[in-house]
């Protein structure tokens, strides 16, 4: 017997609700990611209502900037490409981090789904998992792009009001279903001016 890829699968075992095989003479390939070769680049990452990301203080959040807070180094995003081992071509994995404070600040998502700024000085090379708190599926729409949780999927970056201050939004994993709507999760990347 074979499995989808041609590889011999030979019977392992039983039991009352299922029988068991295992795929033999091979390892089973696991999804990894690789760093891209290509240069890191600078966006100024904009919300759907067209403010910008930055990263104020702990917390990620968008909020209008003039032209001159647009320089500053808190709201210039690189954007770290990594290739999928198992050649997905459909879904760009990234990793998006600031410069502050002479600190990597990667944006991550934790275990409550949420998502805060984690220090990272050396980006990893290759990343073992299959999913990865700081990894992020680039989807591009017609004009913007989705961000999806490598970790969580059906989960996006995304804004929402922040409580404390109605000119903000915090950057927040959201769910989008098969019917929802997408636009609080759509982003869009402009090159940062010097």
């Amino acid at each position: 017997m074979a499995n989808n890829d041609s590889s011999p699968v030979k019977f392992f075992s039983t039991t009352e609700t299922a029988f068991y095989f295992e795929v033999a003479g091979t390892d089973i390939d696991e999804d990894a990611f690789d760093a891209a070769a290509q240069p890191i680049r600078q966006h100024l990452i904009h919300s759907n209502d067209n403010k910008l990301l930055i990263l104020n203080e702990d917390q990620f959040q968008a909020q209008n900037l003039t032209t001159a807070q647009q320089r500053q180094p808190d709201c210039k995003f690189n954007i770290k490409i990594y290739n999928n081992s198992l050649g997905n071509r459909q879904r760009r994995a990234v990793m998006l981090y600031v410069n502050k404070d002479g600190k990597k600040m990667v944006v991550c998502c934790n275990e409550k789904h949420e998502i805060y700024p984690e220090e990272m000085q050396d980006l990893p090379k290759r990343i073992e998992e299959s999913a990865h708190k700081a990894v992020f599926y680039q989807k591009s729409t017609v004009s913007k792009c989705l961000l999806e949780s490598s970790v969580y999927p059906t989960e996006f970056l995304g804004f929402e009001p922040d409580g404390n201050d109605h000119t903000l939004s915090k950057l927040v994993l959201r769910h989008i279903g098969e019917r929802e709507s997408n636009e609080y999760c759509e982003v869009f990347f402009s090159q940062c001016s010097e």
